[in-house]
């Protein structure tokens, strides 16, 4: 898979995409050479979307933006329609009433079948993707999130896949050698495995936690939920890395 089309969702960063996920999608889509659509749907209340296309123009990046959208879906329905087109989806995660960022970044995660890489509103360039965390419990979500990372994790200078003690042992066959050449055989060289200490919180506060302390780029996680009278219910540390992302976070159910 190759990074050739994303999808932007920021409501709140339209009229200033010199940080937070706007900046982090501009500069992927201008070191990827992909192309990028950016949600900005009138009477939503979305800035309009002219700082962003002065911002594409300075990192040369295609963006097409996206004014109109049927109001016979709601909004949920509507961005992962969108989403499903594309390869990779950025979003924001703020918190703060039914259709807050938050909430419809999950949305996005479980419902569009596309990977999903939340970015924390303080979040600003220049965009670096050499250091890349893969939480790694050996489950489908996990490989799954790992296969659509490839595409970074192939230009990544460090890969580190991760597992967090303390809360369940690993189920596996395959011992690190393994891994590791896996994951060469896929193109992402230099790839390293590593078990750390669940210190206090959550595994999710874990991850992210040593994440940011190796001066990581990004931390990439399989998302785990299931739908239970028509509302999700999430896994530990989705919830966790979704609540308060602390560096972008490549998110894929």
């Amino acid at each position: 898979m190759t990074i050739a089309s994303i999808l932007l969702h920021d409501p709140d960063g339209l009229a200033d995409p010199a940080h937070g996920p706007a900046d982090w999608a501009l500069g992927l889509a201008a070191v990827t050479g992909a192309s990028l659509t950016a949600i900005a749907f009138d009477g939503d209340g979305t800035a309009p979307p002219d700082a962003l296309l002065a911002a594409a123009a300075e990192h040369g990046v295609d963006v097409h933006p996206v004014t109109e959208r049927s109001f016979a879906y709601g909004l949920p329905e509507v961005l992962a329609d969108h989403a499903r087109l594309h390869d990779l989806v950025v979003t924001g995660a703020e918190p703060g009433g039914l259709l807050s960022a938050r909430a419809l970044a999950e949305h996005l995660v479980f419902d569009s079948g596309r990977p999903a890489v939340v970015v924390p509103r303080a979040w600003c360039g220049p965009f670096r993707c050499d250091r890349v965390v893969v939480a790694w419990d050996n489950t489908r979500a996990a490989a799954r999130a790992l296969g659509d990372a490839l595409p970074l994790l192939r230009s990544a200078r460090a890969v580190t896949l991760v597992t967090a003690g303390g809360e369940k042992a690993i189920d596996t066959s395959l011992g690190e050698v393994d891994l590791v050449a896996a994951l060469a055989r896929r193109g992402v060289s230099g790839a390293a495995v590593q078990r750390i200490d669940q210190a206090g919180g959550s595994i999710g506060e874990t991850l992210a936690a040593w994440a940011r302390a190796q001066d990581a780029d990004l931390l990439v996680a399989g998302a785990f939920g299931h739908s239970r009278l028509r509302q999700l219910v999430l896994g530990g540390v989705t919830r966790s890395l979704l609540d308060a992302p602390r560096l972008p976070v490549l998110l894929s159910h």
